[in-house]
């Protein structure tokens, strides 16, 4: 993930340095705004656009330096614009409460620390929990990277469908991050026998990205 807008390296000119990670972030999300969701035809519109637009440029302002904009946060913003009929307050203030309170801390920070902290833990528990596919992973040379960072940046709602995400973020919000870790081993373990059969990374990618796009359990 590119990130952008985090807080800048030391010097003199602090304003100047603030101003143009400022102008770094703005620049990074209205390149992002047209690439969310694009099946999406709402996300596609002048309307979506300009309301994606100002929960990021809010969010980023309320959230400062520290954190910034990072790539991943506009499908955040989005999936919550959805889920809370495109109300853009609420949006906002639930994307503040799952940066700073909900999620590991430091998931989206300037070199994404939490976020690769997530994807060490994760191998760990694979290791544990799934040893067989952990062994599989190492002797590939596949790492928890190529196909986890979704996972934790986007928290599900770009890989699943989205009545699922919404069941993992209703999870999520209740009881916080180790939610992602519960879902992450559920997909690995419900694809065990084909992750044992890949050959490379690659297969592996195949394989959940399968496997994900059938997590769903619709009202009939």
């Amino acid at each position: 993930a590119k990130v952008s807008g985090s807080s800048s390296s030391g010097g003199g000119n602090g304003g100047e340095g603030e101003d143009a990670a400022r102008a770094a972030a703005l620049h990074q999300i209205e390149l992002d705004i047209p690439r969310t969701f694009p099946d999406h035809a709402w996300f596609q519109s002048a309307e979506g656009h300009a309301a994606l637009r100002r929960v990021l440029v809010a969010v980023t302002t309320y959230l400062g330096s520290a954190t910034g904009y990072c790539q991943s946060m506009n499908y955040i913003a989005a999936f919550l614009l959805l889920a809370l009929d495109r109300d853009e307050e609420k949006a906002f203030w639930v994307m503040v409460s799952l940066v700073k309170d909900v999620a590991y801390s430091g998931t989206w920070s300037k070199h994404l620390s939490g976020c690769l902290v997530e994807m060490e833990t994760l191998a760990t528990l694979i290791s544990k929990r799934i040893p067989k596919v952990a062994k599989h992973f190492q002797e590939m040379g596949c790492d928890a990277s190529y196909f986890a960072t979704d996972w934790f940046l986007c928290l599900f709602c770009k890989t699943v469908p989205p009545e699922t995400a919404a069941r993992v973020w209703d999870a999520l919000l209740l009881e916080g991050p180790k939610v992602v870790f519960r879902v992450a081993l559920a997909i690995l373990k419900i694809c065990q026998k084909d992750l044992l059969l890949a050959t490379n990374p690659g297969d592996v990618m195949i394989v959940i990205r399968r496997t994900q796009s059938n997590l769903h359990d619709r009202d009939r």
